[in-house]
């Protein structure tokens, strides 16, 4: 499976600077939410104030100039 991402990390034709930002915030969504309802959770008003200046920082970087 490592070896799939790096092959397709190399091989396409994305810029990943501005990718990276979507992705961490993607990833940090999908984590808070898997807590929150596979793990019943009951999560800090902090923890969702955090994920939302992560979604915000991605898409910041996403609408940022090319």
């Amino acid at each position: 499976m490592l070896g799939c991402y790096g092959l397709v990390v190399n091989l396409v034709k994305w810029d990943f600077s501005k990718l990276m930002g979507v992705y961490v915030a993607l990833f940090a969504l999908v984590s808070v939410l898997w807590g929150r309802f596979i793990f019943k959770e009951n999560l800090p008003t902090s923890t969702w104030v955090g994920l939302a200046v992560i979604i915000a920082g991605g898409l910041i970087i996403q609408a940022g100039h090319k």
